[in-house]
């Protein structure tokens, strides 16, 4: 259960309180049990103590999105990708946070080069083509 998996976590930041992974996984979970404020303040830790992780940003954005903070979402995803332009996952919350105000050519070139790095990914794939649809449409 969640609760047992924090404290591991916490466990494991005590023997190595430096850890990426764990101070990752520790957020992670309290984002997954509904606690986006505890798991924000962990991300930002984990972001101060590795400035270069990418992850971090990116998770921050997601959180910030489910609370209904899109344009502050954004601004997190793009400084993940300013970090690491290889880092798939923030091209994609972009384009979902893009796509969420309304601008959808630019989502669609956030989803484009998701699909570059992932070319497999479906469901970008999926989203990609929504929203060229729905521009074709729009531009009748």
């Amino acid at each position: 259960d969640e609760a047992r998996a924090i404290a591991d976590y916490d466990a494991a930041l005590r023997l190595k309180p430096d850890s990426p992974d764990a101070l990752m996984d520790r957020a992670n979970a309290y984002a997954n049990t509904g606690r986006p404020q505890d798991a924000l303040e962990v991300y930002r830790q984990g972001l101060r103590r590795h400035p270069k992780n990418p992850g971090y940003l990116s998770n921050i954005a997601v959180i910030l999105a489910n609370q209904g903070e899109p344009e502050r979402a954004l601004a997190e995803a793009e400084k993940a990708i300013s970090l690491d332009d290889r880092f798939t996952s923030a091209f994609i919350n972009a384009g979902f946070f893009l796509q969420t105000l309304g601008r959808l050519g630019e989502a669609a070139q956030r989803f484009e080069r998701a699909l570059s790095l992932e070319p497999d990914n479906a469901a970008v794939r999926d989203a990609l083509q929504a929203i060229k649809h729905r521009l074709a449409v729009e531009s009748r």
